[in-house]
């Protein structure tokens, strides 16, 4: 892969979060929806990592990413919760 599209590939993906928690800072319901989606995409993310170190049966050899995984885990589970219960009302800006 091109060393420039990597790059570009890399900020769009860090961009993504940070656009995401503007918009539920704003109290926009849209943001909120948004972020229980990349929460639970967090959280398939680190099961998808941790099932291919099971797979795979090695760690540096192959993926290497079982601790990742596992805070992926942590982080999502409660944000998809926390940002649930949080979630304004059809209609409202928080």
């Amino acid at each position: 892969m091109d060393e420039g599209l990597y790059l570009l590939t890399n900020l769009i993906l860090f961009s993504i979060p940070l656009v995401v928690f503007s918009v539920i800072l704003a109290g926009r319901r849209f943001g909120y929806i948004l972020g229980i989606i990349y929460a639970a995409f967090m959280v398939l993310n680190g099961l998808g990592q941790n099932a291919a170190v099971i797979v795979t049966g090695s760690y540096f050899g192959g993926f290497s990413g079982s601790l990742s995984g596992i805070g992926l885990i942590i982080v999502g589970v409660p944000a998809a919760f926390y940002l649930k219960k949080r979630l304004p009302a059809p209609g409202s800006r928080a």
